[in-house]
């Protein structure tokens, strides 16, 4: 993997996502934190981390970064010069809590401290109303009662009405305050046709406004203010900027405020027209046919996803499956395409591990955004009990009750660093959870190109690595585990920081000039740790990557190893001390909140999660290895067969990673005995507890290092003849 990465490409990278950040309120595409309009949403969830990844020499260059400094600067004096768009929202639980003005706090809360929410534009659907809380507070989704109260200004059109379409509203009124101090109440209405019989009173240009509502009940609510003209007409109140949160914005003239918009919409074409030339760029320097192929089927696959999806659905309720046929497809044809390609660039590109993110990405994103672009900014209701709503939870805890050190649990309950984690997701993109499920996405995709870096960096030949990496991508997306996908565990996060722990080590042992590689690797196995702790041993074997390749029969290869770890001493007690500060901080956080010594009460709550014989030991082992040994009998036989070819080389792989430890002889002698060493480290803490719920979620971080060590291992064989003259 080549690292074009400088200070440059970081001051650059910072201005990009500053622009990002900073608010507009004028409710344009790019309006600032929270990312959670659809737009918004693919642009910095998607497109932004694409191209970065693909290629940062670009923004390296003196005009990019002097571009991107205007842009920032010009966003800025956007900000500061427009007054505070939309409504103050603030909402209740209950009509007691409305009654004294005990309202909720939200995510919105810590970037508009005060209130609730800001209405910037209609919530036409129950989940857009800021209640994520309502998860939190397990209520009944068919007895859910919510109060909102708002206070605002309105700049009304000529010769126009304001009207509240609420749907599911039990009572409520809504007051508007005029400059000459009379007063008006606004029509409250269901739907838009129960508008025919009220009758049409034109508004005064400027007015105060303040409504309060309730909701109840099973069903659909609304909340959406309309202009309604006197030729009966109706349009929505963001495109004629009528809601605002203060009485400067309402009195603005119709020459300043077409100036502010006119300035909105240039800065937004400005990012587009900059993203464009990113592209370009990208295009020009990359394996045009593999990227051209990607975005071929990409665009394919958003054509006939509305056509094919409900088929697919009926026999997989997650339409996930349709993603991993395409990636074997395009697969198949991309290693075609530079097999038989003579020249010379695609030949030198198809090295890279940035081949999936040109081949795959463009088609998984695709899917993704189409099936996922409705629930952009909408909550979802979770079920009691389950754990991706414990970390709903133990987010809201931190981030938005400002329980920063998470004093509701006194001793950690489940893993103690991914709950800041949904948090920090939920702060960056709003109330829905799909910022998570993109996170998934990305890790895998991530895990195919570092499978590319290690392959490489075993001295793999290109041919297994590319397979290797495309096979992982397949399995992922089509069986069992493409379910954990859009769960919201901590799962992938883990494997993401155990990966780059994994890479950061061997870029560090094949170029010990470069401590950056050693500081992230530290840093990448601190966070690794904290993210599944019982991961942690599986952390510290990747230390053995520091050692590099040792050659020879058992007796030799174990006496390497010992010498190249004497030779290596200062730098694995430092990793191993790390990991075990980590730990030590968490003990201590424990213990002084909790007055417990432990690091987790989460296996320990049920009994059931405790071997209780030897063979219980071992039956640990054996469910990560196979996935769902307990359901089979229910599988279908397309199922059934892709359950059992991933069970294969779970336990394929890490049978010959043991070999590789012990029986070292003909082309085992050059087999790398740090994967004997990390896929161990991957499963003893199953021996000790077992792995119950969500499987087969506990084999997600064995997946990619079993594959490794068949794909080297098949390679060593292959190479037979070679490998045997350099032990000789």
């Amino acid at each position: 993997m080549r690292h074009s990465f400088s200070i440059w490409s970081l001051i650059s990278g910072l201005l990009l996502i500053g622009f990002f950040l900073i608010p507009n309120s004028l409710e344009r595409s790019f309006d600032g934190l929270p990312w959670s309009a659809p737009v918004e949403f693919l642009a910095v969830g998607i497109i932004l981390p694409w191209l970065f990844l693909l290629n940062t020499r670009w923004l390296r260059q003196a005009p990019v970064g002097l571009s991107l400094l205007v842009l920032f600067v010009l966003k800025i004096a956007l900000s500061w010069m427009t007054p505070s768009a939309g409504w103050d929202i603030w909402v209740y639980t209950s009509q007691s809590n409305m009654a004294v003005d005990r309202w909720q706090r939200t995510y919105s809360t810590l970037l508009t401290p005060g209130v609730s929410a800001h209405l910037e534009k209609g919530w036409s659907d129950q989940r857009e109303f800021p209640i994520e809380w309502v998860n939190d507070k397990k209520s009944d989704k068919e007895k859910l009662w919510v109060g909102v109260r708002w206070e605002g200004y309105l700049r009304l059109p000529a010769d126009s009405q304001l009207v509240i379409v609420a749907e599911g509203i039990t009572h409520g009124d809504v007051t508007i305050k005029n400059d000459d101090g009379s007063a008006l109440e606004l029509p409250i209405v269901q739907k838009v046709e129960d508008l025919e019989g009220v009758p049409f009173i034109a508004g005064e240009r400027t007015a105060q406004i303040a409504g309060q509502l309730c909701f109840s009940g099973a069903g659909n609510w609304s909340l959406v203010p309309l202009i309604r003209r006197g030729n009966g007409s109706y349009a929505e109140t963001d495109d004629a900027q009528v809601l605002w949160g203060t009485h400067a914005g309402a009195e603005l003239s119709a020459a300043e405020l077409k100036t502010l918009v006119l300035f909105s919409y240039a800065l937004d074409w400005a990012m587009i027209v900059f993203l464009v030339c990113w592209f370009v760029n990208v295009f020009i320097h990359s394996q045009r046919a593999s990227l051209l192929l990607g975005l071929t089927v990409g665009g394919l696959s958003l054509m006939i996803q509305p056509v094919v999806l409900p088929l697919i659905t009926q026999f997989d309720g997650t339409g996930i499956t349709l993603v991993g046929f395409w990636i074997l497809l395009i697969g198949l044809l991309s290693l075609l395409t530079i097999r038989r390609s003579q020249d010379t660039h695609t030949i030198e590109m198809s090295r890279t591990s940035k081949w999936p993110l040109w081949v795959f990405a463009p088609m998984v994103f695709a899917h993704f955004m189409v099936k996922w672009w409705d629930e952009v900014g909408r909550m979802q209701f979770m079920s009691s009990g389950d754990d991706w709503l414990t970390y709903q939870v133990f987010a809201r805890q931190i981030f938005v009750e400002g329980d920063w050190l998470h004093r509701a649990r006194p001793v950690f309950l489940y893993q103690p660093l991914y709950r800041y984690i949904v948090g920090a997701m939920h702060v960056l993109f709003g109330q829905s959870s799909i910022s998570l499920y993109l996170l998934n996405v990305w890790t895998i995709l991530a895990i195919a190109m570092i499978i590319i870096g290690l392959v490489k960096a075993f001295q793999g030949s290109r041919w297994i690595a590319l397979a290797v990496s495309w096979s992982y991508l397949v399995i992922m997306f089509s069986s069992s585990y493409r379910h954990q996908i859009e769960h919201g565990l901590q799962e992938f996060a883990a494997l993401l920081f155990l990966m780059l722990t994994a890479y950061m080590l061997v870029m560090y042992r094949n170029n010990r000039t470069n401590c950056a590689y050693m500081i992230l690797a530290f840093v990448f196995a601190l966070i690794a740790t904290w993210v599944r702790l019982d991961h942690v041993v599986m952390v510290m074997a990747l230390g053995t990557l520091l050692l590099g390749p040792l050659q020879g029969r058992t007796k030799n290869a174990w006496r390497l190893l010992f010498q190249s770890a004497w030779r290596n001493r200062k730098t694995l007690l430092t990793y191993l001390s790390i990991i075990a500060a980590g730990l030590l901080l968490v003990v201590l956080r424990n213990y002084f909140l909790g007055g417990e010594v432990i690091l987790t009460r989460s296996q320990l709550i049920h009994a059931d999660y405790v071997p209780k014989s030897l063979l219980g030991h071992l039956k640990g082992v054996v469910i990560v290895l196979t996935g769902k040994p307990s359901s089979w009998q229910s599988y279908s036989l397309l199922r059934l067969s892709g359950t059992l070819l991933v069970a294969i080389i779970l336990w394929s792989g890490t049978i010959l990673s043991v070999l590789g430890l012990v029986v070292r002889r003909g082309w085992l002698q050059t087999y790398h005995l740090s994967l004997g060493f990390i896929l161990i480290g991957g499963i003893i803490p199953y021996t000790f507890v077992l792995p119950m719920a969500y499987l087969p979620r506990y084999s997600i971080h064995i997946l990619p290092w079993a594959m490794l060590s068949l794909a080297l291992g098949f390679d060593l064989w292959r190479r037979r003849a070679e490998v045997a003259q350099l032990v000789v």
